[in-house]
C-alpha cells in the first residue's frame, strides 16, 4: 500500500482553481517467463476517470522493460462531471532503470497513448470517436528508508509531463504536468512470480480555465 499527495496542473492559461478528490488504483506485474511478464492495472479517480489496463512486458535489458498493451476508461465529459465518456487507448511504454546507490534509484519512463475518444456534440455524446497522440515522459526517484516487521519503506518523487497532438484537436501543446511525492509500504510477494508494483498516473479532465487538482491516493 502506498500513501501519496500530488499535484497535477492543467493546461496553462487562466486562473488556477484548487481542487481535491480521491483517486485509488492497484498495479501489477507477474512474470511468465525469465524476460516476459503480464502488467494489469486499474484505477478510479472520482471525478476523472475510471480505467482498466492490460498488457505484456519484455525486457530488452537487465535494466530496461518494453510494454504494450490496451486500455479501456470511462471518463468526465465537458458537460459532465459523471464518467461518461467512453475511450479506447492502445498504449506502449519504455521504462529504464540506474541504481545510485544501494537504497536509492532513478527511473525514466517514455509512454505512447493512442486515444480514441467518443466523439461530443454539444452537451451530448455523438456517435464515433475523434483519436489523437500523447506522449508522455516521467521521472521518478525510489528510495528505500528502511524495514519494519518484514515491510520495506519508500519514498518516491514523481514528475511527468504529457504533451498531445494530432489533427482533430486544436492546437498540439503541453496537456498536463504532474508531480508527487509517495510513501509507500511493500509487503514481500506472496507468490516469488509476482512482483506487487505501487505506481502513479493523474486525471483526464477539462483544461479550461486552468486548473491545480490536489490527488489524495490510496494503492494496494
Amino acid at each position: 500500500m502506498a500513501i501519496a499527495f500530488g499535484l497535477t496542473l492543467l493546461a496553462f492559461q487562466g486562473f488556477a482553481q484548487h481542487k481535491g478528490e480521491f483517486w485509488a488504483g492497484y498495479i501489477l506485474s507477474a512474470d511468465i517467463g525469465s524476460r516476459w511478464a503480464l502488467w494489469q492495472d486499474s484505477h478510479f479517480l472520482t471525478r476523472s476517470f475510471i480505467i482498466g489496463r492490460t498488457g505484456i512486458s519484455y525486457r530488452i535489458k537487465p535494466h530496461s522493460t518494453l510494454t504494450a498493451g490496451y486500455a479501456y476508461l470511462q471518463t468526465a465529459a465537458s458537460f459532465s462531471t459523471s464518467l461518461v465518456r467512453p475511450e479506447h487507448r492502445p498504449w506502449a511504454q519504455i521504462d529504464s532503470r540506474w541504481k545510485i546507490n544501494g537504497n536509492t534509484r532513478y527511473s525514466l519512463r517514455f509512454r505512447y497513448d493512442a486515444r480514441f475518444r467518443q466523439s461530443i456534440d454539444g452537451n451530448e455524446l455523438a456517435s464515433g470517436y475523434i483519436f489523437y497522440n500523447r506522449f508522455r515522459i516521467m521521472n521518478r526517484l525510489h528510495s528505500d528508508i528502511g524495514i519494519w516487521k518484514n515491510y520495506r519503506l519508500s519514498v518516491n518523487f514523481l514528475s511527468e509531463v504529457l504533451f498531445n497532438a494530432g489533427k482533430q484537436l486544436p492546437s498540439n501543446r503541453i496537456d498536463q504536468f504532474r508531480t508527487f511525492v509517495m510513501f509507500g509500504v511493500q509487503p514481500k510477494p506472496k507468490y516469488p512470480a509476482t512482483r506487487p508494483t505501487l505506481a502513479l498516473f493523474a486525471a483526464c479532465c477539462s483544461k479550461q480555465p486552468a486548473s491545480i487538482r490536489c490527488n489524495y491516493l490510496v494503492f494496494s
